[in-house]
């Protein structure tokens, strides 16, 4: 459920250099299997492919489900700390970004 997609630049003034290093793929998450909806950018074809915040409980539960456990304490930790976690990136040209979680796997 995990592809990646070619992101353009979402101005004519983001250019390579210094902030921007033509880092132009990202992952995403996809609602269905990659199967059904195919990879890269033509899973953008279809309506609804990709997750959204309303969908971060079903990533939680695939997560746990699948022997990852969500690390609270350190989540909490950085996101009320003075680090700021996310924010608009300055390596690619897919704008505001927020952390969710941190996961680790436990066996």
């Amino acid at each position: 459920m995990v592809t990646t997609i070619n992101l353009p630049k979402l101005s004519p003034f983001q250019e390579p250099g210094a902030m921007f290093d033509m880092m132009t793929c990202t992952y995403i998450l996809l609602r269905y299997p990659v199967s059904k909806v195919g990879t890269g950018n033509s899973a953008l074809k279809h309506n609804n492919t990709l997750m959204c915040a309303d969908d971060i409980p079903s990533v939680f539960g695939y997560l746990q489900s699948n022997g990852y456990k969500i690390d609270s304490s350190t989540t909490s930790m950085l996101q009320d700390g003075r680090v700021l976690i996310g924010g608009v990136s300055d390596k690619r040209y897919s704008g505001n970004r927020r952390m969710i979680a941190m996961i680790q796997y436990s066996n």
